[in-house]
């Protein structure tokens, strides 16, 4: 239950008569579970039209746990250094004693950080919420002789603007869905107008 699982076959003593079975069927059904959670990623973003809901959510994941284990064991190692010294009033020698631990607490931070990725993996909820709109600003009026080709870049024209990507929140914390980014037109690069001008020259003179 520490990984919010079920193995069915752990009651069935015909099927797993023995300690080797018993770690096999808690294996697969882990397997089947991590699969079946990528699946539901997946299909969640299909339907807020999002790409790689689930690589993110995994990235999310295995970041903070990264982050946070690392800092534990940065500290333990400290702790492990300040504390090392004592060790010669038993006649070992503190370097070769602190390789050996170091090297056990490093051992250990690896199981930890399988064993917390997978249970916060399985654990994590995911939602979405469309992001709050800011207030719309109305355009200035624009003179009638105005051209379509001037409205392109004085504001004429506007039409309203596809609303942003959902905003997807985890358990862990907000996650950026990365909306695309409408590139700038350089002064040097020609005018997106179509004549053939420098945009400096053209509708960026001014």
């Amino acid at each position: 239950m520490h990984f919010m699982l079920v193995v069915d076959e752990v009651l069935d003593a015909r099927a797993t008569p023995g300690r080797e079975e018993l770690v096999a069927a808690a294996q697969a059904e882990g397997e089947a579970a991590f699969s079946r959670k990528i699946e539901y990623l997946k299909d969640f973003g299909k339907k807020l039209g999002l790409a790689d809901v689930d690589v993110q959510i995994l990235s999310q994941v295995l970041l903070s746990v990264l982050d946070e284990k690392w800092k534990d064991h940065l500290y333990d190692l400290d702790q492990l250094r300040n504390a090392i010294q004592y060790r010669a009033y038993g006649q070992r020698d503190p370097l070769v004693e602190y390789k050996k631990e170091a090297f056990d607490m490093f051992e250990d931070l690896m199981q930890d950080l399988q064993a917390t990725f997978a249970e916060r993996f399985l654990k994590v909820q995911v939602s979405a919420a469309p992001p709050r709109q800011p207030p719309r600003r109305m355009p200035p009026p624009l003179p009638t002789t105005v051209s379509t080709t001037d409205a392109m870049f004085t504001g004429g024209g506007h039409h309203p603007a596809d609303p942003p990507p959902a905003a997807l929140e985890t358990s862990l914390g907000r996650m950026a869905t990365g909306a695309a980014r409408v590139p700038e037109v350089g002064r040097n690069d020609p005018c997106p107008c179509g004549s053939g001008k420098k945009y400096k020259k053209c509708h960026g003179a001014a």
